[in-house]
């Protein structure tokens, strides 16, 4: 019977030691579910930041081409400031560019309104000066 006892004791011996790996185990897979819902609450968290950032983004893109179209508005601005500042002394000056970004005040005018780029201005006859004759009587 003493071999039977031995078998016996080995038997719940080994019966000890897979319940303690089974509360092992059941311990670990706890840990691993609060590790797995704290990493989907993460991904909740970053998915919420991520789409927030995605519309911050694009407000930003749509600000920043608006200041780019401003400031190619103001270059062109004072660009044609320069040029009438420093540029040729003519009375009127004739931009080449696009007009679309004149001062205020200083639209385009249409056709009918502006002056001809050249003017024919009657030639002025000059006097003729008698000519003196020396010594004698004109004839």
């Amino acid at each position: 019977m003493e071999g039977e006892i031995s078998t016996l004791e080995d038997a719940l011996a080994a019966i000890r030691e897979l319940s303690a790996l089974i509360h092992k185990q059941a311990e670990e897979i706890l840990n691993l579910k609060k590790e797995l819902a704290a990493a989907r609450a993460e991904i909740i968290t970053l998915k919420s930041e991520n789409a927030a950032l995605k519309a911050e983004n694009a407000v930003l893109k749509s600000e920043n081409a608006a200041l780019k179209k401003q400031n190619a508005k103001l270059e062109y601005e004072n660009a044609w400031l320069k040029r009438q500042i420093f540029g040729s002394k003519s009375e009127r000056f004739l931009p080449t560019a696009d007009q679309s970004g004149l001062l205020p005040g200083f639209e385009e005018t249409s056709e009918s309104e502006v002056p001809a780029e050249s003017q024919t201005i009657a030639e002025h006859t000059r006097k003729i000066r008698e000519k003196k004759w020396l010594g004698g009587d004109s004839v």
